[in-house]
């Protein structure tokens, strides 16, 4: 992983460098230094299949929240002729970010009821987000339509770094039928007359979590004849896209990889409106998006962090979604 990082840092470099060197008529050049928060979840699932009929169902779920993340960074644009490359980096600030939520839904894993929503075991934690790092290549060719107007195919790859440790949990466990196991829940988490309520202080779960993505899409810009506005609106969908999911469950001391890939799976937009206070400086309000299905994968578990790691049957999957409000400030050369 950290090999990777360190190659998309040298291909930023080397991609500006070649800019840099070009031919200086037809170079332009600009830095966005930004500020923005995100709000959003991540998502982490594992399938099973109903006892009677075989239907696939979600045997567990767990949500993590991104809640008022502040976070800062630069985009770059280096353009030669209508070619532009946009490097972006964004940092998330540590914080206390909402909750985690655990459910699980084991009544017809154990008894065979074939009640798959009946949530038997649901669980509360304070959510830390302890680092989260985003980085962003893109390639795109403006095709300029008129004077206030113009459109720009995209292709571009991504990658997301997110950390996070939830702590201090609350948990509602449906209670077994007599004659049962303990842990063979039967009673929805809610029903007061027959759970079992249980604080879990310390430290709970951990998740680091690696998503990247290929994207294909197009950006519209529209000007105003004085160039002082400018609008945009932008959309992409992802061709493949790779989840890597280190889970520690650490109040049981048993650790899951979770791998999982989607193909044209996950969608994002963006929409910007910028003010040109000079020719050289403006500023720029913008949101955007990313939104995802569910991604499927493989599941592999250890009972030590560093051990070893054997292959599981279970069907795993994750998902994405959050919104993004982002103020930043554009330096054009």
């Amino acid at each position: 992983m950290k090999n990777y990082k360190k190659n998309l840092i040298y291909f930023f470099v080397g991609c500006f460098s070649f800019f840099c060197f070009a031919d200086g008529r037809n170079f332009s050049f600009s830095i966005e230094p930004c500020f923005g928060i995100r709000n959003g979840v991540l998502d982490e699932f594992v399938y099973e299949n109903a006892v009677n009929d075989n239907r696939e169902y979600h045997l567990s779920i767990l949500n993590w929240e991104l809640r008022n993340s502040l976070y800062y960074g630069v985009d770059v644009d280096a353009g030669f002729s209508n070619f532009h490359i946009v490097a972006s980096w964004k940092s998330l600030i540590p914080c206390a970010s909402g909750r985690m939520y655990d459910s699980d839904f084991l009544q017809d894993y154990y008894y065979g009821t074939n009640q798959t929503d009946v949530k038997t075991n649901w669980s509360v934690h304070d959510n830390y987000l302890i680092s989260g790092l985003n980085l962003a290549l893109a390639l795109k060719y403006e095709f300029n339509v008129n004077k206030n107007f113009s459109i720009s195919p995209v292709i571009e790859v991504s990658y997301e770094n997110y950390f996070f440790k939830a702590k201090d949990g609350t948990a509602f466990y449906g209670e077994s039928l007599v004659g049962y196991d303990e842990w063979y829940h039967y009673y929805p988490y809610d029903d007061v007359e027959n759970i079992t309520v249980s604080k879990l202080p310390g430290d709970n779960v951990d998740l680091q979590r690696n998503d990247f993505f290929t994207w294909i899409g197009f950006e519209t810009l529209f000007f105003t004849n004085d160039r002082r506005f400018i609008f945009s609106l932008s959309l992409a969908c992802s061709p493949y896209t790779y989840i890597y999911a280190h889970d520690s469950h650490l109040l049981r001391d048993i650790y899951f990889i979770d791998i999982s890939q989607g193909v044209f799976s996950v969608f994002k937009g963006k929409t910007f409106v910028q003010f040109n206070i000079t020719e050289t400086v403006g500023v720029k309000l913008s949101v955007s998006g990313l939104f995802s299905a569910e991604l499927k994968g493989e599941e592999y578990l250890s009972y030590s962090y560093n051990g070893l790691y054997k292959k599981q049957s279970t069907v795993v999957g994750a998902a994405s979604k959050y919104f993004d409000a982002q103020i930043s400030a554009v330096v054009s050369f």
